[in-house]
C-alpha cells in the first residue's frame, strides 16, 4: 500500500516537473520571440534612422542650394541695370509714353467712331454705333480697341449695304433771288429774266410805295451789295462779306429740299466741269468788265452747325442730326455769267472746293468774302461794278440716298 503510495506520489512529481518543464520552456520560446522582435524594432529603428540621416543630409543639400541660389540673385541683382537709376528712369518714361500712345490710339478710335456715325448718319438712338463708342471709352487693352474697330467696320459696312449707292445731284441756290430777296423768277435759254413769268418780292420804291417791279428789285439788290462792302483796314482795301445760311426746310424753292433725300452731303471728285467740284460760284451781271482770263478770287467759310437728315423728309420731316464740326474755309475762283477758268492758277484758289468735301450743304453760318487786296486788281475792279452785279449764284455738288424708284420733284 505503501509502495503504491509512494508510486502515485513520484508520478505526480514526475507529472509536475513536466509541468514544469513545458512552462519553462514556454516562458523561455516567449522571451526568445520578445528578443527577436526587440531585434526587429531595432532594425527599424536604424532604418528609420539612417532614413532620417539621409532626409537631413538631403534637407542640408537643399539649405546649401537654396543659399547658394540667393548668393547668385544678390550678385545677378547687384549687376542687374534693372536696379540702376538711369535704367529705372527710362523704364518709366517708356510706360509714361506708352500710356500716352495708348490715350492718343483710344481718342483716334472715339474720333474714328464718330467719323462713322457722321458718314452713316444714323439715328441718334442707333445702338451699334453707340455701344461702340461707350466700349472704346471704356477700353483698357489694346486689343480691345482692334476688336471694337473690327466691329465698327463691319456696322458701317453693313450701314452702307442697307443705305445702297448715292445719287449725284448739282443744287443752284441764288444768293439774291432766295437769300436776299424771296424771288421766284423764270429765265430764258439766255439766262435772262422772263418778267411776267417772275415773282419779285415787294418793296418799297424811291417814292416809299410799295412795288414788287425788277426795278425795285434791282435796287434794294444794290443796296444789300452797297451795304455789305466796306472799307477794311487790316487789309488796307475794300471788302464785300456777308453771312448766310442754308437749310434743308421745306421753303418754296428751297434747292436743298429734296423730299426723297436723307444723308446729304457735297462732293468733290476734280476741278472739271463734268466732275463733282463742291461748291462753285458763279457771279452773274451785265457788262462787267472782267476778261475771261482774269480770275475772282473768293473765300467761302463754312463756320456754323451742319444739318443732315437721317430719314427721308416725306417720312418724318423732324428726322435730323445737328454736327458742329470744325470751321473750313475754301479758296475759290468765280465763274463769271458761267464761263469758269479752266486753268489752276499757281496759288491755292481754284474753281472747285475740296475743302467741303463730305460736309453738310445745310449750315446755318456761311461767310463770304470778296477781298479788294486779292486777285492782282481784278477782285477790287469787280467791287467797283457792284451796279453791274445781277446774282451771285452758289451752286452745291451733292451726294444723297434715296430710292431709286423716286426721283426728285419740284416744291
Amino acid at each position: 500500500m505503501q509502495r503504491i503510495q509512494h508510486f502515485e506520489s513520484a508520478s505526480m512529481q514526475f507529472a509536475q516537473r513536466d509541468i514544469n518543464l513545458y512552462q519553462t520552456e514556454e516562458a523561455l520560446f516567449a522571451m526568445v520571440l520578445q528578443a527577436e522582435r526587440l531585434k526587429l524594432n531595432i532594425l527599424l529603428a536604424e532604418q528609420r534612422e539612417d532614413m532620417a540621416r539621409a532626409e537631413l543630409s538631403n534637407m542640408i543639400s537643399r539649405v546649401a542650394f537654396l543659399l547658394q541660389e540667393w548668393s547668385r540673385s544678390t550678385y545677378f541683382a547687384t549687376i542687374s541695370p534693372l536696379n540702376r537709376a538711369d535704367y529705372r528712369l527710362i523704364l518709366s518714361l517708356a510706360m509714361r509714353d506708352a500710356n500716352e500712345m495708348f490715350s492718343y490710339a483710344q481718342e483716334r478710335c472715339y474720333l474714328a467712331a464718330k467719323t462713322a456715325e457722321y458718314r452713316i448718319n444714323p439715328d441718334p438712338g442707333a445702338a451699334y454705333i453707340n455701344g461702340t463708342i461707350e466700349n472704346i471709352m471704356k477700353a483698357r487693352r489694346t486689343e480691345d480697341l482692334l476688336t471694337y474697330l473690327n466691329g465698327l467696320k463691319q456696322d458701317v459696312y453693313g450701314q452702307q449695304i442697307k443705305q445702297g449707292a448715292r445719287q449725284t445731284d448739282s443744287l443752284k441756290l441764288s444768293v439774291r433771288h432766295f437769300i436776299v430777296q424771296n424771288n421766284i423768277i423764270k429765265t430764258d435759254a439766255e439766262g435772262e429774266i422772263v418778267p411776267g413769268e417772275s415773282t419779285f418780292e415787294t418793296h418799297l420804291d424811291e417814292s416809299g410805295e410799295p412795288s414788287d417791279a425788277e426795278a425795285v428789285s434791282d435796287s434794294d439788290w444794290l443796296a444789300f451789295l452797297n451795304s455789305h462792302c466796306v472799307f477794311d483796314s487790316k487789309i488796307n482795301a475794300r471788302k464785300l462779306e456777308f453771312v448766310f445760311s442754308t437749310s434743308l426746310t421745306a421753303r418754296a424753292k428751297n434747292p436743298l429740299h429734296i423730299p426723297t433725300s436723307r444723308g446729304m452731303l457735297l462732293s468733290w471728285n476734280g476741278d472739271k466741269p463734268s466732275k463733282q467740284n463742291g461748291v462753285t460760284i458763279n457771279i452773274s451781271g451785265r457788262g462787267l468788265s472782267i476778261g475771261t482770263d482774269e480770275r475772282v478770287r473768293i473765300n467761302l467759310k463754312q463756320e456754323g452747325s451742319s444739318v443732315i437728315r437721317y430719314k427721308k423728309w416725306d417720312t418724318e420731316p423732324t428726322a435730323m442730326r445737328l454736327w458742329n464740326l470744325e470751321s473750313v474755309m475754301s479758296n475759290a475762283i468765280a465763274a463769271i455769267n458761267g464761263k469758269a477758268p479752266t486753268v489752276l492758277t499757281g496759288d491755292s484758289y481754284r474753281p472747285s472746293t475740296p475743302q467741303f468735301h463730305e460736309r453738310s450743304p445745310a449750315n446755318d453760318r456761311w461767310v463770304f468774302t470778296i477781298r479788294g487786296d486779292m486777285g492782282g486788281g481784278v477782285n477790287a475792279k469787280l467791287l467797283e461794278e457792284l451796279d453791274k452785279i445781277r446774282d451771285i449764284e452758289i451752286t452745291f455738288d451733292v451726294t444723297y440716298f434715296t430710292p431709286s424708284s423716286r426721283k426728285r420733284t419740284e416744291d
